[in-house]
Formats: structure tokens, C-alpha cells, sequence
């Protein structure tokens, strides 16, 4: 039965998201909380876009959530796209797309006697927890069938030296763009560092003299175009 969104109760998110917002705080990073949807009704649904994108998803009640080649789950929200399986509920995901720049987005909890079936996709985006995938429950999960890409985002180093600060990270994460921005909040821009990084060792590293930083805050991360 293909979703209909007006029988679902929606709702903010007020039982689960409260330890990722506490965590974001820790990590000094702006939250935007996803709306909640909540897939109780004991039925079958499919999700076949990115309708629920930027949705936090939770399945309860014994009810079954199909994720449907095309899917893609994830945004700005710190847990936009994540699903909660809890009690005896499945979930089975075939090649989706989820994570996106949220703290935790696009990731996966299941709990309690919950089952949860994957076969390929992508999981994992700029999101320093995007696409996690934590299988706790004992209904029998698995990871299956077709390709499952989990992409973690490289570790971004900071040092202080006598030329000020280094910022460095792994020669492997070819594909990744050092950016910048003065705001934490949702609406601030990032834009790729003007200064090309220089290869050390198997490091790519990237100097700020403290001309570059004595502006005020400045916060860094690493992109995948």
C-alpha cells in the first residue's frame, strides 16, 4: 500500500532525538530538529522518493516500512532521514540513498524484537554520524544482497604549530574539498578553501597563518562534491 501521509500521526520528535540533540550540543554544532513520523498503524508502507526526506522516521506497532529503489532520506535536519524500528516492526531498504549535512541523518536504529533487511544503497554523508547503522534488536537483521556503501567522512585534524594552525587529513580522501564558514546555523554558507592543500607524508595539509583566523570564528570541514 503506497503511503498516504494523512493517516500518519505527526509529531515532533520528543522521546529519541533528545541524546542527539544533547550530542550536537557537546560538538558545538547548531540543531535542527526534524518532524517526526510515526508509522504505527500495524500496515505496510512504501516510500519511494525523497517525499519524507527530511523527515525523522519511526516504526512501531508491528507495521512494516518498505524503502523503494529511489529513496532518498536526508538533509540539513540533525535527524532527518533516520529511522527508528522499534518492538516487532520491519524495515527493509532496497538501494536507497540516505544521509545528508545533518548531525545523525540517514541513519538507522533498530530495537527491541525489531527486524531490519538491507540490500544496497548508500549511507553516509557530510553529517559527522550520517548513516550509522546500529542493529540492537534481536528480530534477525541483516546486511544482504547487492552493494552497501557506508561512506564516513574523513577525519579532519587540527594543530597548533609556530606558523599557526595545520589542518590536516587522510592522501586517500582524494575526492574531498577543505570548506569553510563563519556561522554554525543551518542558513550559513560554506565555501571551498581558496588555498590548495600540499601533500606531506600521507597527509593532505592545508597552513593557516593566524591572519587567516583572527577574524573570529571560523569552523572547517571536509566535503564530497
Amino acid at each position: 500500500m503506497k503511503l498516504n501521509r494523512d493517516i500518519l500521526d505527526l509529531r515532533r520528535a520528543s522521546r529519541w532525538l533528545t541524546a542527539w540533540s544533547a550530542l550536537a550540543l557537546l560538538l558545538g554544532t547548531h540543531v535542527t530538529q526534524a518532524a517526526e513520523v510515526v508509522f504505527n498503524d500495524g500496515l505496510t508502507h512504501t516510500i519511494n522518493d525523497a517525499s519524507f526526506q527530511n523527515d525523522t522516521l519511526t516504526v512501531e506497532n508491528s507495521t512494516k516500512l518498505i524503502i523503494n529503489p529511489g529513496a532518498v532520506l536526508g538533509g540539513a535536519g540533525e535527524t532527518s532521514g533516520m529511522f527508528l524500528v522499534n518492538d516487532s516492526s520491519t524495515l527493509t531498504i532496497h538501494d536507497a540513498t540516505s544521509g545528508g549535512e545533518g548531525l545523525a541523518s540517514g541513519g538507522v536504529q533498530a530495537l527491541n524484537s525489531s527486524k531490519v533487511t538491507i540490500h544496497g544503497g548508500k549511507f553516509g554523508s557530510a553529517g559527522i554520524l550520517s548513516g550509522h547503522i546500529r542493529l540492537w534488536s534481536t528480530g534477525g537483521s541483516t546486511i544482504n544482497g547487492g552493494a552497501v556503501q557506508l561512506e564516513v567522512t574523513p577525519e579532519l585534524r587540527l594543530e597548533r604549530t609556530a606558523a599557526g594552525l595545520k589542518l590536516s587529513w587522510s592522501q586517500s580522501a582524494v575526492d574531498y574539498r577543505l570548506q569553510s564558514t563563519g556561522g554554525m546555523s543551518t542558513a550559513s554558507e560554506w565555501t571551498v578553501w581558496p588555498e590548495a592543500p600540499v601533500l606531506e607524508g600521507d597527509r593532505w595539509v592545508v597552513q593557516l597563518p593566524p591572519a587567516k583566523t583572527a577574524s573570529g570564528n571560523q569552523l572547517f570541514r571536509l566535503h564530497k562534491p
